[in-house]
């Protein structure tokens, strides 16, 4: 039998606040974790060195993170639910390409935004000198290619392979426009545009040519 929560509804308020507290000790964690790696460098910070900063126990950093480097790209599960989101929910008639496009452009305008911050200067070098963090990257990259082709396959695709290799090809442009606003503002912005143009015209033909026009 379902016990009745109490009439001043605070049965009903506390897993909201359950969460909260959840989302306050896990931004708190991400925080010091991010301050750590700006002072010392990525490889010098123990996940000990964060607990301590955070005021919590190692064990505690675990529960919401799975490694230090998963730390390091704390955005990666927001970004992949964005990114589903983006193709899952897009305006009817528009197409995965435009979707991806508009996905992308707020992401990299996100990273050129902060980038006038020395903290996302350094997140660049991290990356550059960690062969720890470049193998977290790659894994990052290839479940949000997997999210992609997921969400792409879901709309009927069956065993047609573009779901694959349309977000093998977005997922890598998008990939190397990141790695252009790490030096080049302008130039990542000129690459951007004119691969997706340049893209969406030949998803443009395909759409044409399999009766598939959702693709560009």
């Amino acid at each position: 039998m379902q016990e009745q929560a109490p009439a001043d509804g605070r049965g009903r308020a506390e897993p909201g606040l359950r969460a909260r507290k959840k989302e306050r000790t896990r931004q708190a964690l991400s925080d010091a974790a991010t301050e750590l790696f700006a002072a010392r460098g990525f490889e010098a910070v123990t996940v000990a060195d964060i607990a301590a900063s955070a005021d919590v126990a190692v064990g505690t950093v675990f529960n919401y993170f799975r490694s230090k480097e998963e730390l390091f790209f704390d955005r990666a599960d927001a970004v992949e639910q964005s990114l589903v989101a983006a193709i899952v929910e897009r305006k009817a008639g528009a197409g995965i390409v435009a979707a991806f496009r508009e996905w992308h452009e707020g992401e990299l305008e996100f990273l050129l935004d902060a980038r006038a911050e020395a903290a996302t200067r350094r997140y660049f070098a991290a990356i550059a000198a960690s062969r720890g963090l470049q193998a977290a990257e790659r894994g990052m990259y290839r479940r949000l290619q997997d999210a992609l082709a997921g969400a792409v396959r879901a709309e009927g695709a069956g065993d047609d392979p573009m779901p694959d290799l349309l977000a093998a090809v977005l997922l890598a442009l998008h990939r190397t426009v990141v790695d252009l606003a790490g030096g080049d503002p302008g130039r990542a912005r000129r690459a951007s545009a004119g691969a997706f143009d340049a893209l969406s015209a030949s998803a443009h033909a395909y759409g044409a040519d399999h009766a598939a026009g959702a693709v560009s």
